[in-house]
Parts: structure tokens; sequence; C-alpha cells
């Protein structure tokens, strides 16, 4: 059960961290990032990390504004992932394994509508019908957030073929 959740900017990571190093066992930390990541200053359990990246295809003029997730490949370089449903499920399965613990951490770049919007989809996940409602209305771009839409629409799908 979540007891708390903290929406944040990539700067802060390791201030809300500090809060929690007696307790870092029980804090589960998503990372969403388009830019180089800030070094996390706490050893945590890589089963509690979920490392994600978004970003915008400005290479390829036929993608352009498409958003893409990014994750650790080997030796630790991006590696382009598209949003699927196999990326979906890996963030359903992260959320739900790690369910029980009580620390949710979660940040991107600034903390305006990515990480928002993977804090509804872990709230939605969990059952926490308040916490979802908080994030919406704390944070009610992520309405018309592309990544929003995205991850509702294939958690939705997703549990109902589960």
């Amino acid at each position: 059960m979540i007891r708390k959740m903290f929406i944040i900017p990539q700067r802060e990571v390791n201030s809300v961290l500090q809060k929690f190093s007696s307790a870092i066992d029980e804090v589960v930390l998503i990372r969403l990032s388009s830019v180089e990541r800030i070094p996390l200053n706490f050893a945590i359990s890589q089963n509690n990390v979920l490392d994600l990246c978004f970003q915008i295809d400005d290479v390829n003029p036929i993608d352009h504004g498409v958003e893409h997730i990014w994750e650790s490949g080997e030796w630790g370089l991006p590696k382009p992932v598209w949003i699927n449903t196999e990326v979906i499920s890996k963030i359903k399965d992260f959320i739900l394994r790690n369910k029980e613990k009580p620390i949710w951490i979660i940040h991107c770049d600034e903390g305006i509508s990515r990480s928002p919007a993977i804090g509804f989809v872990v709230a939605f996940l969990l059952g926490d019908k308040s916490l979802s409602r908080e994030i919406l209305s704390k944070f009610p771009e992520i309405n018309t957030s592309l990544i929003f839409n995205i991850l509702k629409t294939e958690i939705f799908s997703l549990l109902v073929t589960d």
C-alpha cells in the first residue's frame, strides 16, 4: 500500500531519497528522463528501480513528435524502444511486483507531465482512487499529454485482457 508518493523533477531526487535513507529498501524509484540522469547518492536495489526515458525523435522528420521510451541497453547505453504493449506490460509488471512498497518516488526532467502520468498509472493499478484523483487535480495538464493518454489506453486494455 502506498504511504507516500513523490512526483518530482529530477533535480530533487537525492534530497527526497535522503529523507528515507534509513528505509531505502522500502523505496520504489521510477526514473523518466530525456536528458542525462543525475547520479543517485544512495544504493537502491535494482529490483526497486525502473529506469525509462521518453524522448522526442528529432532525427527522422517522418517520426517527429512521436514519443519513444528508451531503456538501458547493454553497458547502460540508451536503446530506443517504441511505446508498445510489451513496454507497457513491463511498466505494469514492475508496479505490481512492488505493490507492497510504501514509498514511491517518480521523477522526470521537470516533474510536470511524464512523472504525473506514471504516478497516475501507479495509483490506478494499486487501487488508490483517492491518489489517482489527487494527481489529476494537482497536474491537470497531464490530461492532454500524449504519454498519459497512451499509458491510460494501454493499461486499461491490458487489464481487460488479463
